[in-house]
């Protein structure tokens, strides 16, 4: 359980307390009285009640509420198509470990990735074979 969970909780137990203090108007029999509710003078020997104070029940924070503008930049990094790049789409290729160790090898050679190099791949096989 949470902090700010537990303090919402002992505010809101506070508040039924409050309320049921409160609400009880008519005197308290002598054989109901509790112990904390009454109050021994050690001088007279004699004992007055203590009545509960009707206190405005305490309230729990209230949350700030965050404007969100139109003009504030929403975050995150810019699109392809916003910076005007078509847009490519990610896939998996499932290779035997030699061929896929081949390959990558011959990307280092001429210094590029594995997937500009698989993508180039396929374009030369596509033209080679139409």
């Amino acid at each position: 359980m949470g902090v700010k969970k537990m303090l919402m909780q002992g505010i809101e137990n506070e508040n039924k307390e409050l309320a049921k203090a409160s609400k009880r108007t008519e005197p308290i029999a002598k054989e109901d009285r509790e112990t904390p509710s009454e109050q021994v003078s050690e001088a007279s020997g004699s004992k007055t009640e203590v009545k509960a104070t009707s206190e405005a029940p305490i309230q729990p924070p209230k949350k700030k509420q965050e404007k969100k503008s139109a003009s504030k930049n929403p975050g995150g990094r810019p699109t392809n198509k916003e910076k005007g790049i078509a847009s490519r789409k990610q896939y998996t290729l499932t290779l035997k470990e030699d061929t896929y160790q081949t390959i990558l090898e011959k990307a280092r050679e001429e210094d590029i990735s594995f997937a500009k190099f698989m993508e180039r791949a396929a374009k030369e096989y596509i033209e080679n074979h139409t």
